[in-house]
C-alpha cells in the first residue's frame, strides 16, 4: 500500500482557498526586551507550533501555513499549507514535519508537503505535538485519543503509547512530548506530570505534583508545554499563571526561568479564540530548544516569539 503521498504547492493552494482566505504576515527583528529576553511578534490570525534546527533558524506554525525566521529574528520565507498546521519538528537532517489535526506530513526539498501514511485517530483526532526519535521514527501526541501514536519515517503505524490508567489526561488543545537520550518524555497535564517511556511504551520513570510550590504545578492541566534540553533539564511552561522553569533530569525543581510577570500581555489577552482548541487561561505556550541550548517561547495568544537567556 502506497503510504506517501505528495500534494503540489497548486493543490495546497487550493484546499487553503476553500478553507480560509490566507492571512499574509511579516516578522519584525529580534529586539532586545531586556538583559535576559529578545522577542519579535508574527503578524498572524493565529500561531501554534515551534520548532528550531541546528542552524537556529525558527519554523512557526501560523494560520494555514509555516513560516521561517532567521535566528535574528528576520522573515526569509513562507511556505502555504493550506490547512491548520499544529506542531512542527526538525529531525537531525534538517527535514521538517508537521501534524496536522489528523495527518502528519514532510516538507520537501522543493516546498511540497508530502502526507505521510493515513489520517490517524477514527473520528476524534487532534495531534497536537510532534517528536522525533534518534532513528527517525516519529512520535505524535493525540490530544482527541489522548494518546501517543509511534511511526515510521514514512508514516506506518509502529504502535500506541497510552498509561496503565488507559489514557493521558491531556486538554484537546495541548499534549506536550518531546524526545531525550533515547527515551520518549511525556507531559500527563491533568495528572501534573511529566512521565518517562521506552521507544515501544513501557513507563520507566514519572515524577511532578499538583502544588502552588514552584517546585509543582499550579491549575486544572498543566504543564502546558515542555522541550529537553541536552544536559538532560527538562524545561516546562505553564498556564494560568504563566511560567517557564527548569527542572533537573530525574524532576527536581532548578529554578525559574520567567515568571507571570513576564507574561502580563498574555493574561491580559486570555480568551483568544484558538479555532476550538484553546485552554481557558492564559499561556497557551510552545517551546524549542536553540543551537547554544536557550529556550525560545512561542506565545499562542501574543504571537510572540521569546527567547530566555
Amino acid at each position: 500500500m502506497k503510504t506517501n503521498r505528495s500534494l503540489s504547492r497548486r493543490a495546497f493552494l487550493s484546499v487553503g482557498a476553500q478553507a480560509t482566505v490566507a492571512v499574509c504576515y511579516t516578522a519584525t527583528s529580534l529586539k532586545a526586551r531586556d538583559n535576559k529576553t529578545r522577542s519579535f511578534v508574527v503578524e498572524a490570525g493565529q500561531v501554534r507550533g515551534l520548532a528550531v534546527n541546528a542552524q537556529g533558524q525558527m519554523a512557526v506554525a501560523a494560520d494555514n501555513g509555516i513560516s521561517f525566521y532567521g535566528p535574528d529574528g528576520l522573515l526569509e520565507r513562507q511556505v502555504v499549507a493550506g490547512r491548520p498546521v499544529w506542531a512542527v519538528r526538525f529531525d537531525a537532517h534538517g527535514r521538517l514535519f508537521a501534524a496536522c489535526r489528523n495527518q502528519v506530513a514532510r516538507l520537501n526539498s522543493d516546498g511540497t508537503f508530502g502526507l505521510l501514511g493515513a489520517p490517524l485517530g477514527g473520528q476524534t483526532p487532534a495531534l497536537t505535538s510532534l517528536a522525533i526519535a534518534d532513528n527517525g521514527d516519529l512520535y505524535v501526541g493525540d490530544s482527541g485519543q489522548r494518546l501517543v501514536w509511534r511511526l515510521d519515517a514514512a508514516g506506518k503505524v509502529l504502535g500506541r503509547i497510552q498509561p496503565s490508567e488507559g489514557s493521558f489526561a491531556a486538554p484537546r488543545g495541548f499534549f506536550p512530548i518531546a524526545w531525550r537520550s533515547g527515551q520518549l518524555v511525556v507531559a500527563d497535564p491533568g495528572r501534573h506530570q511529566i512521565q518517562t517511556y521506552t521507544p515501544d511504551g513501557k513507563l520507566v520513570a514519572q515524577w511532578g505534583e499538583r502544588s502552588r510550590d514552584l517546585a509543582g504545578f499550579t491549575g486544572c492541566c498543566n504543564p502546558v508545554s515542555l522541550v529537553t534540553l541536552a544536559d538532560g533539564t527538562v524545561v516546562t511552561a505553564e498556564r494560568g499563571q504563566p511560567r517557564v522553569k527548569a527542572f533537573s533530569a530525574d524532576g527536581r525543581f532548578a529554578r525559574e526561568l520567567a515568571g507571570p510577570e513576564e507574561f502580563a500581555a498574555s493574561i491580559a489577552a486570555a480568551g483568544a479564540d484558538l479555532q476550538g482548541l484553546s485552554g481557558c487561561q492564559a499561556g497557551l505556550f510552545d517551546m524549542a530548544a536553540s543551537p547554544d541550548g536557550q529556550v525560545v517561547v512561542l506565545d499562542r495568544t501574543t504571537r510572540e516569539v521569546r527567547v530566555l537567556g
